[in-house]
């Protein structure tokens, strides 16, 4: 058995599951969720999660850390666009100066992880749905009929009642 103190066991935990800079911290949650599928707590005596071992369920966790991927980068992205709109509005009244080009490039690079993570929530989605128990797609293939054919009189009503007038 191995001797290794608390941070070593979590740093190996770590990098066994793609390595904390890969990972995304949910500061609400104080959880870092990896691309692996595994999650551990913030804290240094906190619980950690392998990925499953059922490819459904790990499928779904993978799918969970894109979808937080996406949303933080997409997050990121926006508050430096706004920031540096914002630099650059208040450089042209003559407050302040232009931004700089590097933090144009820092912007560029969060688009690129924005796409990479919509690249990988697709995958992850069709990975979860292939891996899906057979019953289950069935019944999400019913639900899915249903809501369609519900859209569709409800589209057929609007159309109707957008044709009486007074």
């Amino acid at each position: 058995m191995n001797t290794f103190g608390l941070k070593e066991i979590i740093t190996q935990f770590d990098n066994e599951n793609g390595g904390l800079e890969n990972a995304v911290y949910l500061s609400s949650e104080r959880w870092y969720y990896f691309p692996t599928g595994a999650n551990r707590e913030a804290a240094l005596v906190g619980l950690r999660q392998d990925p499953p071992a059922d490819l459904y369920e790990k499928s779904k966790k993978i799918a969970r850390f894109w979808q937080l991927k996406l949303q933080q980068a997409t997050e990121q992205f926006q508050l430096l666009k706004r920031q540096l709109t914002n630099d650059a509005a208040s450089g042209m009244r003559g407050i302040s100066g232009a931004p700089s080009l590097d933090d144009f490039e820092k912007l560029k690079a969060l688009q690129e992880v924005v796409k990479q993570a919509q690249v990988g929530l697709f995958d992850a989605k069709e990975t979860v749905e292939k891996n899906m128990p057979a019953g289950w797609k069935h019944q999400l293939e019913l639900r899915q009929k249903r809501h369609d054919e519900n859209r569709r009189a409800n589209e057929a009503f609007l159309e109707k009642l957008k044709k009486l007038e007074v």
